[in-house]
């Protein structure tokens, strides 16, 4: 018979299979998915959103031209918003795409 094993946090089970620097990218990420709507305001939040933080980057996908381009009128307030909520400065630079609709991959380069 098995000896019964301590319980072991899920945030710790993460990081163990993650490593500390992706298990450190994914908390950040949901903090910002979290506060959204917060940081962007619910009109823009409700087309537009976060998908990754990468190298100082938040790249954000937008369903419709026009909500790209408000955004990237606002990147400036988007970036300090994201850093306000990660209490660090994460964010240097705001890029946009437009998201896919459902049930289509991205094109292969």
């Amino acid at each position: 018979m098995a000896e019964p094993r301590e319980p072991v946090a899920v945030g710790k089970l993460l990081e163990s299979v993650l490593g500390s620097a992706r298990y450190a990218q994914v908390k950040e990420q949901i903090a910002l998915e979290k506060a959204w709507e917060e940081i962007a305001g619910p009109g823009l939040a409700a087309h537009v959103r976060p998908f990754a933080l990468l190298s100082g980057v938040l790249w954000l996908e937008a369903d419709s031209p026009p909500y790209a381009q408000a955004a990237q009128l606002q990147s400036v307030t988007l970036a300090e918003g994201a850093n306000r909520v990660l209490a660090r400065e994460a964010v240097r630079e705001v890029r946009l795409t437009k998201r896919q609709p459902p049930g289509r991959s991205q094109p292969r380069k």
